[in-house]
């Protein structure tokens, strides 16, 4: 039997079929439950999702969006451009002004040069009633706090409100756990959540009956279907799913990450072998640069670390779940 090679399509192909966090599933089906509802909704409604980063919460609106996919339609005014899944996505420092022109980018019209509150929500306003919309999301909507003019995050919270007012279709805020306080801050935007949800971090995989565990094995499962390469099998599979645990601290997202830099590596390489070593893995943390590691350098989860050391990393952090 021939040994894999490995190309740098086969990140993509990952990536297409990637495991998900454990609690994706049902908050996929929250999205869509949102989508039927969006019709018969007729007051202000928002929700808000939150979770750390790395947890999938852009993946969430990433798959909803292939799920209800833009079209051209005829209208009452013409054939016009169909987003039934309008997301955008926050940028440091968010104004009014820069919400509306990521929206008039997104629907292919000309962005606007007023920084008037009220032509700027009635631009809003008509840009998803004529792409026939039936959720409105901001993804990374935590960078309204990053807005340094009070003022300003004052004048976004009113924009978002009146939003949700006038369009009658459910809004989505999402971002990590410090953008509660902005949400909950103000009590014109609070009131019009109707519904909140929470990605949680993954615990410590202590033994093979825990979440990252099985999560982990899965990625590692599907990187063995498309690359044709499995764990060697002196490599005990426990010990290995902790020592990513502690390069990517649960973090689904950045296993991801982790094992496309892999691929990428590999068909760089263009090596021809059947198994995936320790050595390999530990070429790849030359390149990859963990953003959450939980021991410094992350490096030593593959170099240093005895299983004792790793033992008791586990049990410290065995409870990571995040708090609601």
């Amino acid at each position: 039997m021939s040994k894999a090679k490995i190309t740098l399509d086969m990140r993509e192909k990952l990536e297409a079929s990637r495991v998900m966090h454990p609690c994706f599933s049902q908050i996929e089906a929250v999205l869509d439950h949102l989508v039927e509802l969006s019709p018969t909704i007729s007051t202000g409604y928002i929700v808000t999702i939150f979770g750390e980063y790395g947890l999938g919460k852009s993946t969430l609106f990433r798959d909803l969006e292939k799920r209800y996919p833009e079209h051209d339609a005829a209208t009452a005014r013409g054939e016009s451009k169909q987003i039934p899944i309008f997301v955008i996505d926050a940028v440091e420092s968010i104004t009014n002004r820069k919400v509306v022109d990521a929206m008039c980018r997104k629907a292919g019209v000309t962005t606007t040069s007023s920084n008037n509150l009220d032509y700027l929500k009635n631009k809003a306003i008509t840009l998803l009633r004529e792409c026939g919309t039936l959720l409105f999301g901001i993804d990374e909507a935590h960078e309204f706090l990053n807005n340094s003019n009070r003022v300003g995050v004052k004048s976004v919270v009113s924009f978002v409100r009146s939003l949700a007012d006038a369009i009658k279709i459910p809004v989505v805020l999402m971002g990590p756990h410090d953008y509660k306080d902005f949400v909950y801050s103000s009590g014109d935007l609070n009131r019009r959540v109707k519904e909140e949800y929470t990605l949680r971090q993954m615990g410590a995989p202590i033994d093979a009956q825990t979440e990252f565990y099985w999560t982990a094995v899965g990625m590692l499962e599907k990187l063995q279907e498309i690359t044709g390469r499995r764990l060697d099998p002196s490599i005990d599979l426990l010990s290995f799913t902790q020592r990513l645990f502690l390069v990517t601290e649960g973090r689904i997202g950045c296993v991801f990450d982790f094992l496309a830099q892999y691929i990428v590596d590999q068909a760089k390489l263009g090596t021809a072998r059947d198994l995936i070593s320790l050595d390999d893995m530990q070429n790849t943390m030359k390149r990859y640069r963990p953003p959450f590691p939980l021991v410094s350098p992350a490096k030593d989860a593959w170099t240093k670390l005895s299983q004792k050391e790793i033992d008791a990393l586990m049990d410290e952090y065995e409870f990571m779940d995040d708090e609601e």
